[in-house]
């Protein structure tokens, strides 16, 4: 009978140890006999991966995990899934009532983004742990790797650098007496040893307790790989492979359980909460604190889930979660490939453009973490720069710099430049490689700032401009005009344009000016019906905007939940925008009454 599994062996690999390979790697992703697969010497790591993920989501929508039982759940008791690239069939409706309305209708299987993964097995095995690169990139959609990561399929190769991934950092653990010692925290040799770290080093990985028989199996998996080898590290690595290639790891699963508050409705477990809530304020797994309250049951009371979020929010991990919700959302991301043209700009190095994003982060870890508010991110004089951005923005360097050569400054009250908007990291990322594009600038703001969705152009229109290397006196101001005059083009671009004219004193670099092409600018606009002339005035006309709040907890929201929100949660999320301003824009306060609201917390029945 031909087997299941069928796939190239890898270039090296001997028959006896391609057989090993593939017996830890089933270890790791829950196969025992009777499961319906065997295992070759032929077989793929990608084959099986695939082979086991698609008995795995299909034992998820049957109400149970098959074979391994990992949910913990008896066949039946499961309540359907949405899988990746599945159509969710939409949501169900919501009232004004931010506490009574609706959650999202999806249960949710999603593979860790790349900074999770790193920061999970950072957090796992140590810092001094060198991280794979070769892994399969995120997949981002409407900004966020987390909303993409619901999304993402698995490819053959995937499956294959996540099998080398998990190797290589098994080898690391055991090569390193530091690490191993850290890790596994015993000598495996001893009688109880391999019991301790598999339960130990199990539970912190798959973010809940393993099962018994997930138990038992590794702990003979370690017995097959040292009396194999007849070397106990053996078994040691032959585990931490296995577990860290299993999809008990690699993915999240949120299968929510009956809501004793409310029939009509799930709420997630106390230990998907811990899972929820350290993914999103850590982009990591629960720590043991975390851990410990999921598994004690009370992390489904809002006060309890509050007094955690508040303890999470005080720890260094919190500024590497955020932090990438706002590299994120900011598109930070895009400085690392930045380029301009020297000749016009001779001042443009990648050592600028470093310079530039260590600014946002500064600003944001003020705003965040500091005593700011996101309001002040947005218009406030306060900011970070280091002897390149002084030079750039015209102002004096500090005296005061950190190890990185950054220190505070206060920008002055009567000056133009002010928050983000007046950064180079901004200005520079929504410009072209030669000129300025009110029109760019213009649509980062509605789409991120304001949570305005713009079509896309019409696709017979022409929407290059001259790249302001010609001859042409006209001014951006004067072309943009001339383009308007084109019907189909004018209704879009009256939303986006008034906001980058405004902002035609910062050329493609982020250097102030006065001048385009000979001709001195012209920066008054009229955005909502509200003459605005310059910057100052518009961060200060976007802060001030109610759009705004609304727009920031909706990005709170689609990052932290992998979800973007349907016209029917708009009541709940207007309501939560009614509380960050009563937090006065303060993350550490508004942060804990997202993450205990039914929004965060619970999710429809799906039908």
């Amino acid at each position: 009978m031909p087997d299941p599994i069928e796939g190239p062996s890898r270039a090296g690999d001997t028959g006896d140890s391609r057989s090993e390979r593939m017996r830890i790697f089933a270890h790791g992703c829950g196969v025992v006999a009777g499961c319906g697969l065997t295992i070759s010497r032929a077989a793929s790591t990608a084959g099986l991966m695939a082979s086991l993920m698609a008995s795995l989501m299909a034992g998820l929508v049957a109400g149970s995990t098959g074979c391994d039982a990992a949910s913990g759940r008896a066949p039946g008791e499961g309540i359907g899934i949405i899988l990746p690239g599945q159509d969710d069939g939409g949501e169900d409706g919501g009232d004004a009532d931010a506490a009574e309305a609706p959650p999202p209708a999806r249960v949710q299987l999603r593979r860790l983004t790349r900074a999770q993964y790193g920061a999970s097995i950072q957090d796992l095995l140590g810092t001094q742990i060198e991280l794979p690169t070769a892994i399969e990139p995120d997949l981002v959609v409407d900004l966020y790797t987390t909303i993409g990561a619901t999304q993402a399929v698995l490819s053959e190769l995937g499956a294959e650098q996540l099998e080398t991934a998990a190797r290589d950092l098994a080898e690391q653990v055991v090569d390193d007496p530091a690490i191993r010692a850290h890790v596994i925290g015993c000598e495996p040799s001893a009688p109880d040893c391999a019991g301790q770290f598999i339960a130990s080093v199990g539970r912190q990985a798959f973010r809940r307790p393993l099962t018994a028989d997930e138990q038992a199996r590794y702990e003979g998996l370690f017995s097959s790989m040292q009396g194999l080898h007849g070397d106990p590290w053996e078994g040691v690595q032959g585990v931490l492979t296995a577990m860290l290639s299993s999809p008990h790891f690699v993915y999240v699963v949120e299968l929510g359980e009956p809501d004793p508050g409310d029939e009509a409705r799930l709420r997630f477990s106390s230990l998907e909460m811990a899972s929820r809530l350290s993914l999103a304020l850590w982009a990591s797994g629960p720590d043991e604190v975390l851990l410990a309250a999921g598994e004690a049951g009370e992390l489904v009371e809002p006060e309890a889930i509050e007094a955690q979020v508040e303890r999470m929010l005080a720890d260094p991990r919190a500024r590497r979660g955020l932090g990438r919700f706002f590299a994120e959302w900011l598109g930070l991301d895009v400085l690392d490939g930045l380029s301009k043209e020297t000749a016009l700009f001779p001042q443009a190095s990648p050592e600028l453009f470093a310079s530039m994003r260590g600014q946002m982060e500064r600003m944001v870890e003020d705003a965040a973490f500091e005593g700011g508010s996101l309001q002040a991110l947005v218009a406030g004089r306060r900011t970070f720069v280091d002897a390149r951005l002084a030079a750039l923005y015209g102002v004096a360097a500090p005296t005061e710099v950190d190890a990185e050569g950054f220190g505070e400054i206060e920008l002055p009250q009567d000056g133009q430049r002010t928050g983000i908007l007046g950064t180079g990291a901004f200005l520079a990322t929504q410009s072209r490689r030669t000129r300025t594009s009110p029109t760019l600038r213009g649509v980062w703001v509605q789409a991120r700032l304001r949570c305005h969705e713009l079509p896309p152009p019409p696709p017979d229109v022409e929407t290059d401009l001259p790249d302001g290397t010609d001859d042409s006196e006209m001014t951006l101001r004067e072309l943009l005009e001339q383009h308007r005059e084109n019907p189909t083009c004018a209704g879009c671009h009256a939303q986006v344009d008034p906001i980058g004219l405004a902002l035609e004193s910062y050329d493609a670099l982020g250097a102030f000016r006065t001048t385009d092409r000979g001709q001195p600018i012209d920066t008054s606009v009229d955005l909502d019906g509200v003459a605005l002339d310059g910057l100052s005035d518009l961060a200060e006309h976007i802060a001030d905007d109610p759009a705004f709040a609304t727009c920031v907890v909706k990005q709170l929201y689609r990052y932290t939940t992998g979800h973007h929100e349907a016209p029917e949660e708009m009541p709940a999320i207007e309501a939560l925008a009614g509380a960050l301003v009563d937090a006065e824009f303060s993350l550490p306060a508004f942060l804990p009454r997202l993450m205990s609201s039914p929004q965060f917390r619970t999710l429809a029945i799906p039908e």
